[in-house]
């Protein structure tokens, strides 16, 4: 398997965890996003690279599919790898303005805290 796929699969099993464990309603998908938590209360994509490059340069689109697809109006993002994303948040920026979306970029733990019920401050976004 490709280690970037395994990295993600990795990612996509700890929540699946964290989500039974708390007794989290949850659908795990295998074409499509990643997780829809509770009635469609949470969309989550995982992403678990360790570098950046062209995984990062996909994210806007990878959040206009699911916004086409699903209609969500929230979409989170776990992405633990953050370092030269200042281009590509522009154009996240720029997504959330014409789809009236907001996108939120989280670590694991931020993701794990929102799905408690924690107040997180905004969630937290690295830049």
């Amino acid at each position: 398997m490709n280690p970037i796929n395994e990295s993600g699969l990795k990612l996509e099993d700890q929540l699946e965890n964290y989500l039974k464990v708390n007794d989290l309603p949850y659908k795990r998908n295998t074409n499509g996003i990643d997780f829809i938590v509770g009635n469609g209360q949470y969309y989550i994509e995982c992403k678990n690279q360790t570098q950046g490059g062209s995984v990062n340069e996909k994210l806007p689109h990878t959040i206009w599919k699911y916004h086409q697809r699903y209609g969500m109006q929230t979409m989170y993002i776990i992405q633990p790898y953050t370092d030269g994303m200042d281009a590509i948040m522009n154009h996240i920026n720029w997504l959330e303005s014409i789809l009236d979306i907001k996108v939120h970029i989280v670590s694991y733990q931020d993701m794990c805290d929102v799905l408690s019920g924690s107040e997180v401050e905004s969630p937290s976004i690295y830049w």
